[in-house]
């Protein structure tokens, strides 16, 4: 049997589902920094398994998303299967909110999800309370040079050691870890321990924004939609956007999403002096409106050469060409991204984009290709759930029909 999701997509049936069809759905209880269903891909997942009657889930997650800048319109909601509550801070739950986690531990879940490293803590607490084993969901976990600077004191030759102790300090304190980078897939799947599970990254597109052409697009402008900080890429941001418009009398720029940092903070001041007629400048927008911006772009860029995976996976439904400063996630130079490490770069991959209508096709399509096959909700809810029914099967009071 096959259900249906968004329009143009199938969920799917998930064959390797510890139950049989006629079974319940897996009792699974998330912890998320960040957990809205309109906005935050892996909530409009589990939306979905939950809607399917895959899962029956209940969310504890953050009040604030400070990666797309925006804040939850309600601290309680409740939808087919999925109930989710909000507080300040999902790092603390354990010990600022006991009554949000007698809620989540009365569902008696089948195994917990910890959405990032912040949340293990309480998970743990949960994990105390009702023997359900935790699965970590990480975007990326072996790769040393994605490493916070303060884990490896700031001296190179320290990052592969800091990167496996970062990794130990969390793997003696939860059962599974599912990795999302899809550069991490075969390390993942590979290793012999059989403790790691790779998850694509979920790009749902826009209900009603299908792809469309060069011809009916602002084919001088480019677009950025996310938060601005310094591991963001801010500081790139601002020297490649500025090397532009000083250059390229046709260029404009729209950037969608607030500062969240002191770089971020200096990044727009500076781009903030070309006018709105060359670069707008937005605090944020709905979805919809940003995800419409991009599809009437020449291409979109980002910055980290590392994050903004949203970024892309917006860009590519939409058929919008990604111009990144890093070969980051599943871009791959020339292929279906355009990778251009510095401002000089930036700007000759802008004009690349402009003038040859034949490249900014294939790229297009390529881009369509990659997010529709790899990235779907139908790819990542099947992987999501064979993660978590896995993890399941690690309870030791095993999981009832």
């Amino acid at each position: 049997m096959t259900t249906r999701d968004a329009p143009g997509t199938t969920l799917g049936t998930d064959r390797s589902a510890p139950h049989a069809p006629e079974a319940r759905a897996l009792r699974v209880v998330g912890l998320f920094p960040a957990f809205d269903p309109r906005v935050n891909e892996i909530a409009m997942v589990w939306r979905a398994l939950a809607r399917d009657g895959r899962i029956e889930a209940r969310v504890l997650a953050g009040s604030s998303d400070l990666l797309k800048g925006t804040r939850a319109g309600a601290n309680d909601e409740r939808m087919p299967g999925l109930s989710i509550r909000r507080h300040a801070c999902v790092e603390r739950l354990h010990r600022d909110a006991p009554e949000l986690m007698r809620w989540a531990a009365d569902l008696r879940p089948d195994a917990i999800v910890a959405g990032t490293e912040a949340a293990v803590a309480p998970a743990q607490a949960l994990r105390a309370a009702t023997g359900a084993p935790v699965l970590l969901f990480v975007e990326q976990w072996f790769d040393p040079d994605l490493l916070r600077r303060r884990e490896y004191l700031g001296l190179p030759p320290l990052r592969e050691l800091g990167q496996r102790l970062h990794r130990a300090r969390f793997e003696r304190r939860l059962e599974r870890v599912a990795v999302m980078n899809p550069r991490e897939r075969e390390r993942a799947e590979q290793d012999p321990s059989g403790r790691y599970a790779y998850v694509p990254w979920p790009h749902p597109p826009v209900d009603g924004l299908v792809p469309v052409g060069r011809g009916v697009r602002d084919l001088g402008r480019v677009v950025y939609v996310g938060a601005l900080a310094r591991w963001k890429g801010a500081a790139v941001l601002a020297r490649s956007i500025d090397r532009l418009l000083s250059i390229e009398a046709q260029a404009r720029v729209t950037i969608i999403g607030p500062a969240t940092d002191d770089a971020g903070r200096v990044a727009l001041a500076q781009l903030a002096r070309w006018g709105e007629a060359r670069c707008r400048i937005v605090d944020r927008l709905p979805r919809e409106e940003a995800v419409a911006a991009i599809r009437g772009a020449l291409c979109v860029y980002n910055p980290s050469g590392t994050h903004s995976w949203g970024l892309i996976g917006d860009a590519w439904n939409v058929g919008t060409p990604v111009i990144s400063s890093g070969a980051c996630h599943d871009l791959v130079d020339g292929e279906n991204a355009l990778v251009a490490p510095g401002p000089d770069a930036f700007v000759a991959a802008w004009r690349t984009l402009r003038s040859d209508a034949a490249r900014w096709d294939a790229l297009s399509l390529a881009g369509l290709a990659r997010v529709r096959d790899g990235h779907s909700v139908a790819a990542s809810g099947d992987a999501m759930l064979r993660a978590m029914s896995e993890t399941a099967r690690l309870h030791p009071a095993g999981v009832p029909a």
